[in-house]
C-alpha cells in the first residue's frame, strides 16, 4: 500500500556532517542510523554509545537523543514511520552492520524524502531492511557507558574519562569527588550496575575505537592514548573487548567503507 500525500512510510537521508558540539535532538520516527564513515556520540536513556564506523544504531522515535560528532562523520540513515513496520525496538541500540545490511541500507539511497510515494518494490526492500536490522540488534555491542545518575557519579565518571590517557587510580579520582575511596566505589556501584574499574576499563576500550576510525592516527598512538604502556597489553586488552586485533578492525572498517 502506497502513501497518497506527506511523507512516505520509510525514507532515506544521506549526509555528510562536519564536527560539531553536542546537539539533543528528536524524531517523530524509528531511526535507523549508519555511520558509513566517521564515529560519533550518542547518549539517551540514561547511556552513552560511541557509534563507529560501519556500525548502525536504532533509535525509538520520541526518544530524545544527544549527538556529538568530534569530527567529521558520513551517515546513511533510514527513518521508519512506527506503523511502518512490523514490530519495533523500543530501546537505542547499537550494533553491528553484515554485508547484506550494509548494501541493502546504501541501496536504499535511492528513495528521499522528497521522491514521492514508495512503489511495491520499494514498501517491500524497505521493510525486509527493517527486519534485518532488528534482528542484528538482538546482539548489540557493548560501546556504552552509563551516564550516572547522582552528581557523584557524574563527576566521576567525567574525571575518569579526562584521565584515560594515563595510569590514573581511583584514589585520585575520589579525591576529586572529595569522598573516600570506598564510599565512592559503593557509589558508582549502587549507581551503574558496575566496578569503577570495569568502568575505566570499558572507556578506554570505547576511546580505542574511536581513536581507530581515524585512518591516519598509529595503532601504537591509540594504545598510549588510552593509557597502555605497551602495545602488547593494548592488543590484548582490545581484543578481549571486541573478539578482534586493532588491526583487523580497523581493516574491517576500511574495507567495508569503500562500499
Amino acid at each position: 500500500m502506497t502513501e497518497s500525500s506527506g511523507p512516505p512510510g520509510a525514507y532515506c537521508f544521506y549526509k555528510r556532517f562536519e564536527s560539531a558540539p553536542a546537539r539533543t535532538v528528536t524524531f517523530d520516527r524509528d531511526y535507523l542510523l549508519y555511520s558509513a564513515d566517521g564515529a560519533m556520540r550518542i547518549t539517551a536513556d540514561g547511556r552513552s554509545w560511541l557509534l563507529p564506523p560501519v556500525r548502525a544504531a536504532w533509535i525509538p522515535a520520541a526518544m530524545p537523543v544527544t549527538v556529538t560528532m568530534s569530527r567529521p562523520v558520513t551517515c546513511c540513515s533510514v527513518l521508519f514511520d512506527p506503523e511502518f513496520i512490523d514490530r519495533r525496538i523500543r530501546q537505542c541500540s547499537v550494533f553491528a552492520m553484515d554485508a547484506l545490511a550494509r548494501e541493502m541500507i546504501l541501496h536504499s539511497r535511492r528513495w528521499g524524502r522528497e521522491d514521492g510515494p514508495l512503489d511495491a518494490h520499494a514498501e517491500v526492500f524497505l521493510k525486509a531492511l527493517a527486519e534485518t536490522c532488528i534482528e542484528l540488534a538482538r546482539n548489540p555491542l557493548e560501546l556504552w557507558v552509563p551516564t550516572g545518575r547522582t552528581d557523584a557519579v557524574k563527576r566521576a565518571l567525567s574525571l575518569t574519562e579526562d584521565n584515560l590517557a594515563r595510569p590514573v587510580t581511583m584514589t585520585e579520582i575520589a579525591d576529586g569527588c572529595h569522598m573516600t575511596s570506598r564510599s565512592l566505589a559503593r557509589r558508582i556501584r549502587g549507581d551503574t550496575g558496575m566496578s569503577w574499574g570495569e568502568l575505566l576499563r570499558r572507556m578506554r576500550m570505547i576511546r580505542a575505537t574511536e581513536l581507530l576510525s581515524d585512518p591516519e592516527s598509529q595503532v601504537l598512538e591509540v594504545a598510549l592514548s588510552t593509557g597502555y604502556e605497551s602495545l602488547s597489553a593494548f592488543n590484548r586488552a582490545f581484543q578481549a573487548f571486541s573478539g578482534v586485533t586493532p588491526s583487523r578492525y580497523r581493516a574491517e572498517f576500511s574495507r567495508s567503507g569503500k562500499a
